[in-house]
């Protein structure tokens, strides 16, 4: 099994590092999350064209009504770099489906299955969460060179 980090690097020490340059910010107020959906659009629907394109500039569905947003922040410049959330179950409707199963139904022309014969699995809902839609800007994904496959 491959070491998950180089020769020499702890998890805290990358953890040390990490924290150098960033900062996780909980994404709890309106703004804080219309900063975390205008991000969402800019990587999704501009940058992947994997979302239509919008004229508000933002990128939301209904599994974000019961989801734990968050944002990722340079501690050098203030910027939102980054962002995800954590859809839990839908507290009204616990036997929907969560967004990696509701995405495999959709068919293998959906950006949101990329694995061929990808099918979905059981789950015990009071205890999973989807943790997808994890996202960063072109500017700051993979470094020179990196071309994202369509």
């Amino acid at each position: 099994m491959p070491e998950a980090l180089p020769p020499g690097i702890s998890i805290a020490s990358f953890s040390e590092g990490y924290r150098k340059y960033f900062e996780v910010v909980p994404a709890t107020t309106p703004e804080l999350k219309w900063h975390n959906f205008h991000l969402r659009h800019k990587v999704y629907a501009d940058e992947l064209g994997w979302e239509p394109r919008r004229a508000d500039g933002i990128a939301t569905d209904d599994y974000d009504r019961h989801a734990v947003h968050c944002l990722v922040r340079a501690v050098a410049t203030h910027a939102f770099v980054g962002g995800a959330r954590l859809v839990l179950p839908d507290p009204e409707h616990p036997a929907a489906p969560l967004p990696v199963r509701d995405g495999m139904r959709r068919g293998p022309r959906s950006p949101h299955r990329r694995h061929r014969g990808a099918r979905p699995f059981p789950h015990r809902r009071n205890v999973t969460a989807d943790g997808g839609r994890q996202l960063s800007p072109a500017t700051r994904r993979g470094g020179p060179g990196f071309r994202h496959r369509r």
